[in-house]
């Protein structure tokens, strides 16, 4: 009798699990939270001067309202994880845990990509490279062109190679968060003619890393800015676009790009 309740219980413990809608709580589902976006006003202005500066939504394309948000504020690229769960593709930063009694109910891939209508690129942060994974997102960039240019990211160089031959027109960034990689890639440099640019751990820039990328004709994405400070500085070496979660920063640099080309304007028509 006793093992038989406890049958009973299990059973209809996993179906009210399988049942339960996880839609909305996709990051606990799949063991690995994004972080989230907020506003917090920035102390003094951004030095943006006579430099051009994408905005990237750091892993804002994984949630319908962060993807609304951002492309409000002015977000020029929303950033969506992609992650293979049963043959699909996820916006998602990590597989579920194998032991978890249901079906994943985290956004698709489709869904996400149809929030960031409206922002002017996609960044597409690939977590699995395996052959099966790029064959399903070279199909999946196929059927969902829409003129929008696509950044694929991602720590698997093999990956970026093989996407060269199968979708030649995404930006080709290689993801570095650590010393050892981009050591690597330094003690490689042939690699960096598989890459259209790097996507980096903003700590790991300096004067003469971002100079060795620049020299190459990479270009150079910094994660993850929420600071003012910071973001001075790194638009100081030249990077070419910064991923945050701060939508003040979205602000900032809209603000900051209207008063350079107003400033441009003045000089043409004094």
């Amino acid at each position: 009798m006793k093992w038989t309740f406890r049958i009973v219980f299990l059973l209809v413990a996993a179906v009210l699990w399988n049942t339960f809608s996880w839609s909305g709580q996709a990051e606990d589902a799949r063991w690995g939270r994004r972080p989230s976006q907020f506003y917090s006003q920035l102390p003094s202005h951004v030095r943006l001067g006579g430099a051009h500066v994408l905005t990237v939504a750091h892993n804002a394309g994984d949630g319908s309202a962060a993807s609304s948000l951002a492309i409000a504020h002015g977000a020029d690229v929303v950033e969506i994880d992609v992650m293979p769960i049963d043959g699909r593709l996820y916006a998602a930063h990590a597989a579920p845990p194998s032991w978890m009694p249901l079906s994943y109910r985290g956004p698709s891939l489709s869904q996400a990509w149809a929030r960031t209508t409206g922002a002017r690129y996609v960044q597409l942060d690939l977590k699995d490279g395996t052959p099966s994974t790029l064959r399903l997102l070279a199909s999946f960039l196929e059927n969902h062109d829409d003129g929008r240019r696509v950044f694929v990211s991602t720590r698997h160089l093999f990956a970026l190679e093989q996407l060269h031959g199968m979708t030649p027109n995404v930006v080709r960034l290689l993801s570095i968060g650590s010393e050892a990689e981009l050591q690597n890639l330094f003690d490689n440099p042939e690699r960096a003619e598989i890459i259209n640019g790097v996507s980096i751990r903003a700590n790991l820039l300096t004067p003469e890393t971002t100079r060795w990328f620049k020299d190459r004709g990479l270009l150079v994405c910094a994660w993850t800015i929420n600071e003012v400070v910071e973001l001075n500085v790194l638009i100081g070496l030249g990077v070419d676009a910064i991923t945050t979660d701060n939508l003040a920063i979205f602000d900032a640099m809209r603000a900051a790009e209207q008063r350079r080309d107003a400033a441009t304007i003045g000089k043409l028509f004094p």
